[in-house]
């Protein structure tokens, strides 16, 4: 299976990671292999309890460059040596991990363009493995009034709305983020640089092409599109991780393990580097579970 360890390790079907920033090769017919209680455990601190593709990319990116980067590359390679992730390209690597603590894309869809004041910042939620979050932000002014809805785009839970009547300029809050967006009343003629307040947010922003819907002045949309990078796990996920306890250890290394569960155990519990550490987990993981695979399919 081409990019047979990844695959396992990021568990997901093809079709939830599909053109998602960082995606790389699924194949069309991988299931989701539901795993031992310990193997789900330890994945639920690791990728969060309901993680979205871009938290999965991102998490996976960084254990496996803990792997790729050393010798002990060879257990990867050794379950398929067809790989399309590494070695990395430089270019895509700057591009994929961004150290700006957010960045925000939005995008004018209708109406005349307006100033869609942003405030607020979006940050990654390892609990639940949230790192991207998608909004169609819909604007209507109606009197002294406005109304917004704010539109949730989630591939996880599907769709939610939120609509409120509002003053003018005044902000409504984006469902599990700490993003805040008011709509002003005041058009802009066809100043479109000037449309996004960046505050102190990193906000890039496209516009599509005039419609004859420009005209407009009592509606206006956008998409809103936010993403974050997660925190590294070698620096706030170990402690976690060691509280897990002796069942859940034994149950994914092993009792009196045999190779290569025993070269993981140790990595796991004597290695001095943290990174090797992370490898020795992640490589126990990934095995375990094309254990369980191999079991199922015969």
């Amino acid at each position: 299976m081409i990019n047979h360890a990844r695959t396992l390790l990021i568990n997901a079907p093809a079709t939830q990671q599909f053109q998602t920033p960082g995606y790389e090769y699924v194949p069309a017919d991988f299931v989701p292999i539901p795993g031992s209680d310990a193997v789900q455990r330890i994945r639920r601190i690791l990728f969060g309890r309901n993680p979205d593709a871009y938290f999965l990319n991102s998490r996976a990116k960084e254990l496996l460059s803990y792997i790729h980067g050393t010798e002990l590359e060879s257990y990867v390679t050794a379950l398929d040596s067809r790989i399309t992730y590494w070695p990395e390209i430089p270019t895509s690597d700057l591009q994929f991990f961004n150290a700006a603590p957010a960045k925000i894309a939005v995008t004018q869809q209708q109406g005349a363009p307006r100033t869609l004041n942003i405030s607020g910042k979006f940050a990654a939620n390892s609990a639940l493995g949230i790192a991207s979050a998608n909004y169609i932000i819909d604007f209507t002014a109606a009197g002294a009034t406005v109304r917004v809805c704010a539109k949730k785009l989630d591939a996880n839970i599907g769709n939610s709305i939120d609509c409120q009547t509002l003053l003018p300029g005044q902000p409504i809050n984006l469902a599990g983020t700490n993003l805040n967006v008011a709509v002003s009343t005041t058009t802009l003629a066809t100043n479109y640089a000037q449309s996004i307040n960046t505050a102190d947010l990193n906000v890039s922003q496209t516009y599509a092409a005039p419609n004859s819907e420009l005209q407009q002045t009592t509606h206006a949309q956008w998409i809103l599109e936010a993403l974050a990078n997660p925190s590294p796990a070698i620096t706030t996920l170990l402690p976690t991780l060691e509280l897990l306890g002796e069942t859940t250890f034994l149950t994914l290394f092993g009792v009196n393990p045999a190779e290569p569960f025993r070269t993981f155990k140790n990595l796991w519990f004597e290695h001095p580097i943290a990174a090797y550490r992370l490898a020795g987990l992640t490589l126990a993981l990934i095995h375990r579970v094309n254990e369980e695979r191999v079991a199922t399919n015969g």
